[in-house]
């Protein structure tokens, strides 16, 4: 059984530089800084700057993996990197939201390219009948190229509500 991050990670300002994480083993499907979080509760990450990185998995994104029991994003910055997936669920911060609602808040996203076939998208690759909230983000640079179900704020979308303000 595979644990997650529960609680509050608060980096403090702090920059992750260089990060590299290739699963080629189904065994570590959930992959970037994080893992998984919320495997019991809910979590909060925030005040990050992530940059120079390479990722690549199935369920994967510079900042998370997976979330499940819900999730908050506020104030993480990730630039100068790639997100990458043969398979499915990639996103510049989130690989999947599975399980809780996620809010980003004053997150940014610079010159990274998400790539692969399908559920790839900025901020959440795909959420899982879950909400999907965005506020004062914004993208710069970016690119996200798949086969399909590809978008800036999730890549598929199957229930819950997406609400975007003030994201350029």
């Amino acid at each position: 059984k595979k644990a997650g991050f529960d609680g509050l990670f608060d980096g403090q300002g702090h920059t992750v530089s260089g990060l590299y994480y290739k699963a080629t083993d189904t065994n570590f499907l959930f992959g970037g800084l994080f893992g998984w979080t919320g495997q019991q509760f809910p979590a909060t990450i925030q005040n990050l700057k992530i940059t120079n990185f390479y990722v690549y998995g199935e369920t994967v994104g510079a900042l998370l993996g997976r979330s499940s029991k819900g999730l908050s994003v506020n104030n993480v910055y990730v630039s100068n990197g790639i997100v990458e997936t043969q398979v499915t669920q990639a996103g510049a911060l989130l690989g999947a939201v599975f399980g809780g609602p996620v809010a980003f808040q004053n997150c940014a996203v610079e010159n990274v390219k998400v790539q692969g076939n399908l559920y790839l998208g900025i901020f959440a690759g795909i959420a899982n009948s879950q909400d999907v909230e965005v506020t004062n983000c914004y993208v710069k640079n970016s690119s996200v190229k798949g086969v399909g179900q590809c978008g800036l704020v999730c890549g598929r979308m199957s229930g819950g509500n997406i609400t975007v303000r003030n994201v350029y």
